[in-house]
């Protein structure tokens, strides 16, 4: 009898064991489970963001696409009205302004391309406000549905001699007929007479 109860004790320990080593067993399947929902769902996550990124380099590579078949078209455009600006106002100088694709600007001198710098600083202002005119005229011309009312330029003439400055002002009344308005800043009282209207700050 007493070797029967051994036997009941051992084997109510053995399961008792086994029932601990059971819990344990569950409880590590139940984390090994919830790790691989959470890897899941991190997978799922790392998806989604490859999928998120090849989206944004085909945008990218749209819009660099875009961007160039724009310049492709805009740039001539601004080249060729800076181009007739500039010679006009330099009685032929200067034979022509180039706009590559990458905005940056050459006049050229004899035939031969120049950057900016190469320029003095009357020549480069004058340069500057020829391509501000061509880029205005270009973006109203491509606007379909509305257009630039107006355009506002700041001491444009401080560096440009008197004759330079009747051929500036020449060029603006050419263009008024785009705009409602050109306004031009100056505090040089000496060509107000230029102006055909004048408001005094």
């Amino acid at each position: 009898y007493k070797e029967a109860l051994s036997v009941k004790d051992t084997l109510n320990q053995k399961m008792q064991n086994a029932l601990v080593q059971e819990t344990k067993l569950n409880g590590k399947i139940k984390g090994m489970k919830e790790r691989l929902q959470e890897e899941h769902q991190k997978s799922k996550r790392v998806e989604k963001k490859i999928v998120e990124r090849e989206d944004l380099e085909k945008l990218k590579a749209y819009l660099i696409t875009f961007k160039s078949a724009i310049n492709s078209q805009v740039t001539p455009r601004i080249s060729q009205i800076a181009s007739e600006l500039f010679f006009e106002i330099t009685n032929g100088r200067y034979q022509h302004i180039e706009v590559d694709e990458a905005f940056e600007f050459y006049i050229f001198d004899e035939g031969k391309r120049y950057p900016l710098e190469r320029f003095s600083g009357g020549e480069v202002d004058l340069a500057n406000l020829v391509l501000r005119i061509a880029i205005s005229k270009t973006l109203n011309e491509l606007s379909s549905n509305s257009s630039i009312g107006f355009l506002a330029f700041d001491e444009v003439f401080g560096s440009q001699d008197q004759q330079r400055r009747y051929a500036i002002m020449e060029s603006f009344n050419k263009i008024s007929q785009h705009y409602r308005e050109i306004f031009l800043i100056s505090h040089d009282p000496e060509i107000k007479e230029l102006f055909e209207r004048v408001i005094e700050l």
